[in-house]
């Protein structure tokens, strides 16, 4: 019902969501925009607009906000990417959190998997985190020398990845 003293809210474009989803983002010291809102298996969640929601999934209000970044700065998701038609958007920081546009790619999801795979540390590069960490280092900044995202980083600096490393050593030359 439209009258004279009523105005229809002008429908948002997904330039217009995109640039909404980013400002919310928080910049890191290793370059990435940190979603700050809440997540889905650890990846950024969010709710398609009233009118946007057919561009993604015919109609499913919410999705992932990496694919929508994605489907704004690199266009729709190919059916297939070298021959794979399993299509993933990819960040080549491995944060799941990112959200910069730069960050993200269509791989297919085998070249997904393999690249979390090649991120792995050696035994002497965790070393080497810790003492920088001790330093006081942030973990921002140390990830994007080792190929690793910041939580990474910070799941060594608790303990809850790599504890096991050096544990039975201290103290060994009593």
């Amino acid at each position: 019902m439209s009258g004279p003293g009523r105005r229809r809210r002008p429908r948002e474009t997904l330039a217009d969501f995109v640039a909404r989803i980013l400002a919310r983002c928080e910049p890191a010291e290793s370059g990435c925009l940190i979603w700050p809102g809440g997540t889905s298996g650890g990846y950024p969640h969010v709710r398609w607009p009233a009118g946007l929601a057919e561009l993604h999934g015919g109609g499913r209000a919410d999705t992932y906000a990496h694919h929508v970044v994605a489907l704004h700065y690199l266009g729709p998701r190919p059916e297939s990417v070298r021959g794979s038609s399993q299509v993933v958007v990819s960040r080549l920081c491995g944060d799941p959190r990112c959200l910069r546009p730069a960050h993200l790619r269509y791989l297919s999801q085998g070249e997904a998997f393999q690249g979390r795979r090649s991120a792995r540390l050696t035994p002497d590069q965790v070393r080497e985190i810790r003492a920088r960490l001790a330093a006081g280092e942030s973990t921002g900044a140390i990830a994007p020398d080792y190929g690793v995202s910041a939580p990474a980083v910070r799941k060594i600096e608790t303990g809850q990845s790599w504890g096991w490393l050096d544990r039975n050593l201290e103290g060994a030359d009593e």
